[in-house]
């Protein structure tokens, strides 16, 4: 068998096919003496020796980089999925030290437990992340017992996902205001200001507010949703604006959570 075809069909990923002693020295993470060892033990296994100068090291078709990053996402984020059986079909959590059962959608699913490093220091990053990850899941729960808004979740359910879950996803993520269009605006009253908004869910209210060049507050107030364009929302201006000419339009969306998005336009 050639040496190439060989190391494809034997790559250094697949280290527990063989025999225990070489499982034995393969660490967490995988090494270049485990992808070397590994290379020389499939050679010698087979009776192949490599050309003069050659050496395993140089001859490996993936580099040691690469063979790293393999086995950290075999190790990470390889599952097992369980259907239709009855005894494991809604079991959840810890099994011994070495895998939990997980609840995805009507799924069922088998999956390594986390490492975590408890000793290690927390980063104002992560930090932020836990507190906002704590705030989130507190509006889901409070979100899932309110009935009529889990039936607005229960709507938007796709496969493996649930109202829970959308409801963090809903908190962690703001509205976005796309667009201020304020080309029917002259500075009259009576005339529409149109304001294009998304949200991972859906948008609560977008609320416009018009300033003079001086930053004074001319008006204020709700813009409607459309009733066809669900993204569309219009503002009817009611003060007349003579000076337009550096007027500041600023439009705010604010979706269920409460969170924000703004933008402002300059005429």
């Amino acid at each position: 068998m050639p040496v190439k075809r060989l190391f494809k069909q034997h790559s250094p990923q697949r280290l527990s096919r063989f025999t225990p002693t070489v499982k034995q020295v393969r660490p967490k993470v995988q090494k270049t003496a485990n992808a070397v060892f590994t290379f020389e033990f499939l050679l010698s296994r087979h009776g192949h020796t490599l050309p003069g100068g050659v050496t395993p090291a140089n001859f490996l078709p993936q580099t040691m980089e690469e063979i790293k990053q393999n086995s950290l996402h075999e190790k990470r984020f390889k599952m097992s999925k369980i259907t239709d059986n009855l005894l494991v079909k809604m079991a959840r959590g810890k099994m011994g030290n070495q895998f939990m059962y997980k609840k995805r959608g009507n799924d069922t699913i088998i999956a390594r437990l986390p490492t975590r490093n408890k000793n290690a220091p927390v980063s104002p990053r992560q930090a932020a992340e836990r507190e906002l990850f704590s705030e989130a899941s507190a509006y889901a729960s409070a979100a899932v017992n309110n009935p009529e808004l889990k039936a607005e979740y229960d709507k938007m359910i796709a496969h493996n996902n649930n109202a829970y879950n959308l409801a963090i996803r809903d908190y962690r993520m703001p509205p976005v205001v796309n667009t201020v269009n304020t080309s029917f605006y002259t500075g009259l009253s009576g005339q529409e200001i149109v304001v294009t908004a998304i949200d991972d869910f859906r948008v609560a209210t977008v609320h416009v507010g018009i300033y003079a060049v001086s930053g004074e507050l001319l008006e204020e107030g709700d813009a409607i949703l459309h009733y066809i364009n669900r993204l569309k929302w219009t503002y009817t201006t009611r003060v007349p604006n003579p000076a337009l000419a550096g007027t500041v339009i600023r439009a705010v969306a604010k979706d269920i959570p409460g969170n924000e998005g703004k933008l402002e336009v300059t005429i």
